[in-house]
């Protein structure tokens, strides 16, 4: 709601001009972003990237934070050294194809499609997406110099709101329906939603963090504070977590602290406890 009309998004099915690929060009607010999307060369015959629904979701993503993220006007807040606008658009691909029956600890890859992989295949990231630390042990100390830049720096954001996701499931349940659904994930889509609204221009992880429990004060009144936290920490994104200069890709400090009035009280963060706190580069970077 609200916004200037007429800008519908401009799709292109098999465009021609790349392969192994995708990609979402925004413009401010009413004009028209553009959406290419390319066959994959992973098989033969080729693969058609518009098929894959991860990769859709992923690409139209990037207009939502590009759009929310210093507001409509500006679509140029995410071209810092540690912006996380790739891993906004992995967890929007991860959360939008989700099924009843899926665990956290389960190996999400993206664009396993196509990459003529399995679901269970690694996918174009440095790791599947998983809350099992066998699978995915990444956390913000690797941002330092240890993953490239966009995709890598958004596969360890999206790491980290993965596992708020499982958290959130792990409280309120999952639901399927993903418009009136009231489930762990319709919260975590809606806290990462509104948090893309109050994260300034220019972002590092901190600042991506603060704006999503901001996001909870607001809608929720707090509630889901202990586990976001929890879920943060357990990456490295703790209470003394520093972010330095958003501009820099080697002065971030990991840390695996809550804040010291938080009411966990179940285990250490850094200890990996999966869901159950309370209980686009080489050839296809997308």
């Amino acid at each position: 709601n609200g916004g200037v009309g007429g800008d519908h998004v401009l799709a292109d099915a098999q465009d021609g001009s790349g392969t192994n690929n995708a990609n979402f060009a925004t413009p401010p607010d009413g004009s028209d972003p553009r959406m290419q999307m390319f066959l994959w060369n992973t098989a033969s015959p080729a693969i058609d990237g518009d098929l894959d629904n991860g990769i859709i979701a992923h690409e139209y993503a990037h207009g939502v934070s590009n759009r929310l993220v210093g507001g409509p006007s500006n679509t140029s807040c995410l071209s810092n050294a540690e912006q996380m606008g790739e891993g906004w658009s992995d967890f929007f691909s991860l959360v939008m194809t989700m099924a009843p029956g899926d665990q956290g600890t389960d190996a999400r890859g993206i664009g396993t499609f196509a990459l003529a992989e399995p679901v269970t295949g690694p996918g174009i990231r440095p790791a599947p997406y998983s809350t099992d630390f066998g699978v995915n042990n990444f956390t913000y100390a690797n941002t330092n110099g240890g993953v490239s830049q966009p995709h890598g720096i958004g596969f360890v954001w999206c790491t980290m709101l993965w596992e708020m996701t499982w958290e959130l499931i792990a409280v309120h349940g999952f639901d399927p329906d993903l418009y009136q659904g009231t489930g762990g994930n319709n919260i975590a889509m809606q806290l990462v939603i509104d948090g893309l609204k109050l994260t300034p221009c220019n972002p590092g992880f901190v600042d991506g963090r603060d704006a999503i429990l901001q996001a909870d004060q607001i809608l929720y009144g707090g509630a889901n504070q202990d586990l976001i936290w929890a879920a943060f920490a357990r990456r490295g994104l703790g209470a003394s977590a520093d972010q330095g200069s958003s501009g820099s890709r080697s002065d971030q400090t990991e840390a695996f602290d809550l804040p010291v009035d938080d009411n966990v009280g179940v285990a250490e963060a850094v200890h990996p406890l999966p869901g159950a706190l309370f209980e686009c580069g080489n050839g296809g970077v997308v």
